[in-house]
């Protein structure tokens, strides 16, 4: 059962008031902002928009998750400890959804119990990250922790009907060249190998134009997934 529809790479040239009415006719949709401290200091704002405007983003009343990369997700995730995160975002910390960390295969000596509130979720593309997902699953006990599974390794490249499915109590996204032109489809595949176990899908290349943002593929992409 479809949760979640989650499009990534919001940016400096979005109208916040346009997603803001998007989300508000499809409650079920997550805007995803990228963000890099190295792509932010660099001026990179298109894909990785800045703290002023991610801050407009959440005082827009957007749904928002935090898709952390680069050096801040290595770090996190290597060592459980978020305080690098925290200080970079300071007030925004504690605004997001949920936390994806855009990193896969972290070595399994790395592993901890995560004690935060805010829900995070692994990048699980690769075999590593995948066994790295099921070691923190097995540590945590708050079903906090879910798995991204997308074998393009976040490259937007369409490779399957998704070969790994969640079992027991494990909860996964599935992402990887999902788009208007497929994504019918792969619902109507994950909906029958699912069931009633919830999940969510995951598009940032396919609703991009020009490597930006594009409002109009995204409303496009609801319409589809949502059937109205």
């Amino acid at each position: 059962m479809l949760e979640c529809l989650t499009l990534t790479g919001i940016d400096a040239r979005c109208d916040v008031s346009e997603l803001k009415a998007l989300q508000e006719e499809y409650p079920q949709l997550e805007y995803g902002v990228l963000l890099s401290k190295t792509q932010i200091e660099n001026g990179d704002n298109n894909r990785y928009p800045d703290l002023s405007v991610i801050k407009s983003f959440i005082d827009g009343g957007l749904n928002v998750s935090c898709h952390v990369c680069g050096s801040l997700a290595r770090s996190t995730m290597w060592t459980g400890n978020f305080e690098e995160l925290q200080t970079f975002l300071g007030d925004l910390y504690n605004s997001f959804k949920r936390f994806q960390f855009n990193i896969n295969g972290c070595r399994c000596s790395s592993v901890f119990r995560y004690k935060g509130d805010i829900p995070i979720i692994i990048q699980a593309g690769t075999l590593d990250g995948m066994i790295f997902y099921k070691c923190m699953n097995i540590c945590d006990h708050s079903g906090k922790v879910s798995a991204l599974v997308d074998s393009s390794g976040g490259r937007g490249e369409f490779s399957g009907y998704f070969d790994k499915m969640p079992e027991d109590d494990e909860h996964f996204g599935f992402a990887g060249g999902l788009g208007v032109d497929n994504v019918s489809r792969i619902l109507i595949h994950l909906n029958n190998c699912l069931g009633s176990k919830p999940f969510w899908i995951d598009m940032e290349s396919s609703v991009r134009t020009d490597d930006w943002f594009d409002i109009d593929i995204a409303r496009k992409v609801c319409e589809i997934v949502f059937k109205r």
